[in-house]
């Protein structure tokens, strides 16, 4: 139960900072 929610976790993190990355790259473009 806990790994299950530490992968979760990450998973989260890891598309925030993705959304975040694509955000930054459409402010630079325009």
């Amino acid at each position: 139960m806990k790994i299950r929610s530490y992968i979760l976790k990450d998973n989260y993190y890891k598309t925030r900072r993705n959304y975040w990355m694509i955000i930054i790259y459409w402010l630079l473009q325009n």
